[in-house]
């Protein structure tokens, strides 16, 4: 049984309109590229399986369509997953509250988040160009 990967811990700035940056430290696991194509073929045969089976439902072409084209879009989410957020610590620059992060999520560039303290958008910036995937 595969052991799950141990996240790194990175260092980023969390930016709210108007408010100086606060550092933050996030804690994000790299995706190798077997990863990402093992992930990304599931959902595009599930698209491809499910397809057929839709199919007799009417009207037959659009849920055929809509299945096919919701396995290629969740692959291609899948593929571009470099990076994967496990967890956060700092706090909003706006108010002070600690931001809080449940579960993990696809990581972006810059990833967006909501301060649970003021309801405000903050945008988490970080420098992944020194870590490698895989």
């Amino acid at each position: 049984m595969a052991h799950p990967p141990v996240p790194l811990t990175v260092q980023g700035e969390a930016r709210v309109f108007g408010h100086d940056p606060a550092a933050v430290t996030l804690q994000v696991v790299p995706r190798t590229t077997g990863w990402r194509a093992g992930r990304a073929l599931r959902w595009l045969a599930a698209g491809v399986i499910v397809a057929p089976v839709v199919a007799v439902l009417p009207p037959h072409a659009p849920w055929a369509v809509a299945a096919g084209t919701g396995g290629v879009v969740l692959a291609l989410r899948k593929w571009g997953e470099r990076f994967t957020l496990v967890g956060l610590e700092g706090s909003c620059p706006r108010c002070g509250a600690p931001l809080v992060h449940h579960g993990s999520t696809p990581l972006k560039t810059p990833h967006s988040t909501a301060c649970e303290g003021c309801g405000n958008p903050v945008a988490l910036h970080v420098d992944l160009s020194d870590v490698e995937a895989g």
